[in-house]
């Protein structure tokens, strides 16, 4: 990866708040931050909005990751800067029935200077399991809509 070049709103690093929602209430997100001139993106915050408890939907916010400095790669097919806010890591066994949802934070390689701006949020839940070999741990996809995710946001500079 190198580092991708840019151009964004003049001036010092802007924070910035995002909302968006897929086919489903219960994947709503809002992401917060800060963008930089040339597109370096940190204090990366996502936030569910909404959880599902005894099948019923409740608004209640919940920062389901904090990514202090996201990796950043560009897509060579849409050119969008693409930031990384967490990995895919080993399973082991305390990831045994637990989940782990990677999220990707996408901007357009040229930011508008404001007020608004739009940018893409893709995430995908995976669940640790074990075997079928004796210590052998892996992740596997969650199959259900509420645990993924891919749409458009609505930003705002703050």
């Amino acid at each position: 990866c190198s580092t991708p070049s840019a151009v964004a709103p003049a001036g010092s690093s802007r924070n910035f708040s995002c909302i968006g929602a897929g086919t489903q209430k219960v994947t709503e997100r809002i992401v917060t931050g800060t963008v930089t001139p040339n597109i370096v993106v940190t204090n990366v915050t996502v936030t569910q909005t909404n959880q599902l408890i005894d099948n019923t939907l409740v608004a209640q916010p919940v920062v389901v990751l904090v990514s202090p400095n996201p990796k950043v790669e560009v897509d060579l097919v849409t050119g969008l800067f693409v930031f990384r806010l967490n990995e895919r890591r080993e399973a082991t066994a305390a990831d045994v029935d637990q989940l782990l949802t990677l999220y990707q934070f996408n901007f357009k390689p040229v930011l508008p200077p404001g007020p608004e701006f739009e940018a893409g949020l893709y995430f995908d839940t995976l669940k640790g399991a074990a075997g079928p070999a004796a210590n052998e741990y892996r992740w596997t996809t969650v199959s259900s809509l509420a645990y993924s995710g891919a749409y458009g946001m609505k930003c705002t500079y703050l």
